[in-house]
Formats: C-alpha cells, structure tokens, sequence
C-alpha cells in the first residue's frame, strides 16, 4: 500500500477519512481449491471429522459445512491429534472465532456467492481464470475494484446475512501457565 498522509487533527476538531480498501494480501485472497470445489472446512486440512479444528478452541463444534478466512486447502485429519498439537502447548491462543470469521455457510464460500462480487462475463480473466470483480478489496495497483475469479475466496467473503454465534459446549475458563523467563523462571 502506498503511504497514506493523513493531517494531525486540531484539538476539538473532528477528523473522517476514508481508508483504502485493502489490496489482496490484507484478505487472505486465496486462489481456487484445486478440486474446483467451494471453501469449507470439510476441504481444509486444520479440520478434523471429529467436528474440531486445530486452531479454534477444541470444545467448539465445528461441522464440515463451517468455513472461516484460516482455510487452507487440504485433507482433513480423521482425528484430532493429541499431541503434538497446539491444544497442549502452554501459551499458545485458540483463534477467536469472531476474529476467523468462523460462520456455517452450507455448500462453501467462493467470490462469486459475496455480495461485493460483480461478474463480468466469460471474456474476461483473473490470473488465467474467467471472474469478475471484487469491490471489497483493491488490485495490485491500490485501485479498486480488484479482479478475482469466481471460485477465488477471501477473509472478506460475506453473503449479507448474519453471521451464526458459536459458543463452546464446556465454556470453563482455562488457565495459563505464567511464560517462563530465559532461565526457565516464571514471571
């Protein structure tokens, strides 16, 4: 992103700007899944058919037809593994999935079920892929609307509607070990 000068505002004056919309990087922009099928977590290989995910809180449910903006392509984990695994890692955080975006979206998200896509039409291609244009991120060149092809993805996705609240089954607080210093000390 080019630098952006914004004014120091004046004591008791307010200031609005409009900020750039983020290029695509900033998202997560994915490319297609290689199958040309759409983003769940029944196709990415943090999930585990035990309906849990490597990175979210272990006693959150989280069904093959979920999808958050972590997904990475892949097979999924029959089980999830005991250790070594993140979940026994003292001081390691679960991902928020407010901050996922972790949401049930029956049959996966792909750019052309968002609503900021805007088809263009089979004459017309992303990275060799025929797409359209997404008006929630800039291309490249800090300009929106970036191309995107119709099965491309990113943490921007939304289809309008309100995002599903996951909640744990067993909400307990967890507690952490405090961090040792370079001696192996706890602070």
């Amino acid at each position: 992103m080019a630098d952006v000068e914004i004014p120091l505002p004046i004591v008791g004056q307010d200031v609005v700007k409009d900020a750039p919309l983020p290029e695509p990087w900033g998202v997560l922009l994915a490319h297609p899944n290689p199958d040309g099928s759409r983003k769940s977590c029944v196709n990415c290989m943090m999930w585990a058919r035990t309906d849990q995910c490597a990175i979210h809180d272990p006693d959150l449910i989280i069904e093959a037809d979920h999808i958050c903006g972590y997904h990475v392509f892949g097979t999924p984990m029959e089980v999830m593994p005991t250790r070594p695994s993140i979940h026994d890692q003292p001081n390691i955080q679960y991902v928020d999935p407010d901050y996922s975006g972790l949401d049930s979206v029956p049959g996966g998200t792909s750019c052309d079920l968002c609503m900021y896509y805007e088809p263009i039409g089979e004459n017309y291609e992303a990275d060799g892929v025929e797409g359209g244009l997404c008006h929630q991120i800039s291309a490249l060149d800090e300009n929106p609307p970036a191309p995107v092809g119709p099965l491309m993805c990113c943490a921007a996705w939304d289809d309008g509607s309100e995002p599903e609240t996951l909640e744990p089954e067993n909400p307990e607080p967890v507690e952490t070990p405090p961090m040792p210093d370079s001696e192996g000390n706890p602070y």
